[in-house]
């Protein structure tokens, strides 16, 4: 393959995933503007915004779970201190297993216990509030959240209610990786799926998820992953050699 196919199939292969990450911020902002709808009728009707009516959303978020989204596996809902009347910290968060089913996840929402996750002080959460607009954070260790490797596509928003409120989307990583497989193949040099300096995923076992590019690592080409939030997704598809 010559340079300028070489160019084409990144080009193709990032227009793509372009594509497919807009349609999951799709699936997190309709789960924005439904609790954002939620907590306007509360406030309408001079009525609390707590956990149970937060829990109304449920369906929605197996509903998209449900959905063939092999690049989508987590989904929910975390929110800002003062923003419900019950709890001062919560997690309205679902994932997909590996039987394809989804279930609640309970996280240590307790300061005073073992294992607490304190998730409003984690960058997936004081980021997209900061900046006041979507972004994708990642990847990291989600420690004492899903204890593994992920990228969240997040989305802020304020509430009638008072509080504001942070939608996250956890992307499955071995998704990622098969989607960038089926569209490049094991080919040589090796292209690596790059994000906020790490790898995301590459076709090479020497490029692992997690990983931060050595600095004697050659980068022979670079495209960009566009997509109709380019201000929050700074991905490239990097073509590298190591010596």
């Amino acid at each position: 393959m010559n340079d300028a196919q070489l160019h084409n199939l990144l080009e193709t292969t990032a227009s793509h995933l372009g594509q497919r990450l807009d349609e999951l911020f799709d699936l997190v902002d309709l789960v924005r503007v439904r609790v954002t709808d939620l907590a306007g009728r509360a406030a309408e009707h001079h009525k609390p915004f707590d956990r149970t009516v937060l829990a109304t959303i449920r369906p929605l978020l197996q509903d998209i779970l449900r959905r063939d989204e092999p690049l989508l596996e987590g989904i929910g809902v975390a929110v800002d201190q003062n923003t419900l009347s019950d709890a001062p910290r919560w997690l309205e968060w679902w994932w997909r297993d590996n039987a394809e089913e989804s279930h609640f996840m309970a996280h240590v929402l307790d300061p005073q216990a073992v294992g607490f996750y304190d998730y409003q002080s984690r960058e997936w959460f004081v980021h997209p509030l900061a900046d006041d607009h979507p972004r994708a954070i990642g990847p990291y260790v989600d420690s004492g959240g899903v204890d593994k490797y992920t990228v969240t596509l997040t989305s802020p928003a304020p509430l009638a209610t008072g509080g504001r409120i942070v939608i996250g989307g956890d992307l499955c990583i071995a998704g990622l990786e098969s989607f960038v497989l089926d569209q490049l193949g094991f080919r040589r040099p090796p292209v690596a799926l790059v994000g906020n300096g790490r790898v995301i995923v590459s076709n090479s076992g020497r490029y692992v998820s997690g990983s931060r590019l050595r600095p004697q690592t050659t980068i022979h080409h670079t495209v960009a992953v566009h997509s109709a939030r380019d201000e929050q997704l700074t991905w490239r598809l990097v073509v590298l050699e190591t010596p």
